[in-house]
């Protein structure tokens, strides 16, 4: 199976109203998709609605991948191989979002996806281990590649929080928590308030939520 991120992209945003809309550009001095005809900016919550919905159509990949293994219809390497290319598509095209569009994507930006990429990659490594060891079970391997794909959301905060480092740079950055059940580590990110950029870390990252945060972060 080929991927690659332009495709995944596209496949987002023929489901996507708002990015089949030609007069959206990323205004790189604030930082925000902006609509050139009205004015009128895309909200974060807009922007992390796309993030799920290019999760949701990973995880249709991931569990048609999964299922061809378990019915012997893909050897384990041949499934760990795919599973990568899957992986290094998904966090690109979060990247991509967070940043503002491939066209403000630059040789730098592709460094900071190949760390993430290098990480995950030794973790798969132990994934597809496991599997060969007979250590989990079909359900299990679902869950645990499924948090692979939730986990590529840090790639949209971290290509977000370059896209501030753009134009007039904010002070201060705040965590701010979602309608939902909250670790205690993210609870303590949100009682901080605002500190100075840097401060805090990125969703998903040094909290016990881990790819399951639903955390969001504030500049100004």
């Amino acid at each position: 199976m080929s991927l690659n991120h332009l495709t995944l992209e596209q496949e987002v945003y023929r489901r996507d109203a708002v990015f089949r809309r030609p007069e959206w550009e990323f205004d790189t001095q604030l930082g925000r998709y902006r609509d050139t005809t009205t004015g009128r900016f895309l909200s974060e919550r807009d922007a992390l609605a796309l993030t799920r919905r290019t999760i949701t159509t990973a995880t249709e990949r991931l569990k048609l991948i999964t299922d061809q293994l378990s019915q012997g219809l893909l050897r384990l390497d041949q499934w760990q191989r795919s599973f990568a290319s899957l992986i290094k598509t998904l966090h690109t095209a979060q990247y991509i979002i967070g940043r503002g569009g491939i066209r403000n994507v630059f040789p730098a930006d592709f460094l900071e996806i190949a760390r993430t990429l290098k990480a995950q990659y030794r973790f798969l490594d132990q994934f597809a281990r496991d599997i060969a060891a007979g250590r989990m079970t079909l359900n299990q391997v679902r869950a645990r590649a499924n948090l692979y794909l939730n986990n590529t959301v840090s790639s949209y905060w971290r290509g977000q929080a370059r896209s501030q480092a753009v134009g007039p740079q904010p002070a201060e950055m705040r965590r701010l928590l979602a309608p939902v059940e909250h670790c205690p580590e993210c609870i303590t990110y949100a009682a901080a308030g605002w500190v100075p950029v840097g401060t805090l870390p990125m969703p998903t990252e040094l909290c016990s939520c881990r790819a399951n945060c639903k955390c969001r972060v504030e500049y100004r």
